[in-house]
């Protein structure tokens, strides 16, 4: 059986590495049963992808009969038993094959494969991640067997904490729940270092504008209840809470200031600014206020700030506003992963999930929800 490269779409389980800035691409192939052709699969797929330039390494993950070595002409010395058992590292075990493939063979009959102990798991992971992050692409091999049992928790710890690793969020400070999004996130990534967040300024009222909404503050009840439910908020999470000076108050000169900030930096701007309006009760409508809060995160404050007179800042917000909108963002604070948008500061756990591809929701079952037509409309005045 031979496969051509280029039916394998390039977007296709494609992983951010959590060590170094390269992309491994992770395919797995299982079947349900044996004999049907699964190994030929992986072995000419890893000679494909290496003779179009790829560094290739396959793991060999089937239980019930490993035999990708054998496919490929290679005779092992040692196995993924023997790794488990400490006698020797992952990159030991590690056999070159056609092409440059690297091929990590498998312990045919060892059901402990299945029964890992956490530090076993721990082990396999990290030495997985250590050898993959080389590699262009990881092709995995793994049984039937195997898909509920311990060596596919490793599997799968590695590529969710590989797959697409960049969260968009964006954010206006004029709401509090910006405030309590930014630090639940930290919370939330604490040793993820793999993803990568984006912080994307837009102006709230633009949006709601766009979409025809009022805001929070511009609704008598809800701008009580939003003020006690962010005293709640804060009050788990163990935030202080003052509150800008005034509000709503014109959030321009900040929104601009992270703007002109550099990209990787707009996160330590925004949370300066925010920690200074919602947590210490400053002004966030006064440059001076604003530049002191830049300058305590590090940041060159007084170069930030005179940016935010540059008509092209002026413009990038308005054009960041816009096309946000257009993408379908209503408010803040917005999560983005690719083409997945969720609103709220409760919601990042779902933002997560879907980097991970754990995303419970069946599209076609959305599609056909969206698609029935309506049975009232509300009078407008």
């Amino acid at each position: 059986m031979a496969i051509e490269p280029d039916i394998l779409d390039p977007q296709l389980n494609t992983f951010d590495g959590s060590v170094g800035p390269s992309r491994t691409q992770v395919i797995t192939v299982t079947s349900g049963k044996g004999g049907v052709g699964k190994t030929n699969v992986v072995a000419n797929t890893a000679i494909a992808l290496a003779q179009t330039g790829k560094r290739v390494l396959v793991l060999d993950a089937d239980l019930g009969l490993g035999n990708v070595d054998i496919l490929l002409g290679l005779t092992p010395k040692y196995t993924l038993e023997h790794v488990l058992a400490k006698t020797c590292r992952l990159e030991d075990i590690a056999l070159t094959g056609p092409n440059g493939i690297v091929v990590l063979p498998a312990s045919t009959g060892i059901s402990q494969l299945t029964v890992l102990t956490e530090a076993q798991q721990l082990i396999l992971q990290e030495e997985l991640e250590r050898l993959a992050s080389t590699m262009d692409v990881l092709l995995i091999d793994i049984s039937r067997m195997l898909l509920w049992g311990g060596l596919a928790a490793i599997i799968l710890t590695r590529a969710m904490r590989a797959t697409n690793t960049t969260l968009e969020f964006y954010a206006d400070p004029i709401s509090p729940y910006v405030y309590i999004a930014w630090h639940r996130l930290r919370t939330l990534l604490t040793g993820r270092p793999e993803i990568t967040v984006q912080v994307r300024p837009v102006l709230l009222a633009g949006l709601l504008g766009h979409f025809g909404q009022l805001g929070p503050a511009e609704i008598a009840p809800k701008r009580v209840f939003t003020f006690k439910d962010i005293t709640r908020r804060c009050h788990e999470l163990s935030l202080p809470l003052r509150g800008p000076a005034t509000h709503p108050f014109n959030p321009l000169t900040a929104l601009r200031a992270m703007i002109a900030a550099p990209e990787p930096d707009r996160g330590r701007a925004l949370g300066a600014i925010v920690d200074a309006g919602w947590g210490r009760g400053i002004d966030l409508a006064d440059p001076l206020a604003l530049q002191a809060a830049l300058d305590h995160a590090g940041l060159d404050g007084a170069a930030l700030i005179a940016a935010t007179s540059d008509p092209a800042i002026k413009q990038e917000l308005q054009v960041a506003t816009q096309t946000a909108a257009a993408r379908g963002v209503f408010g803040v604070p917005t999560f983005a992963v690719a083409d997945e948008l969720v609103f709220g500061q409760d919601r990042i756990p779902d933002a997560l999930n879907i980097l991970a591809g754990a995303d419970p929701i069946d599209h076609a079952q959305v599609a056909a929800m969206l698609a029935r037509p309506a049975g009232a409309q509300r009078r407008r005045p």
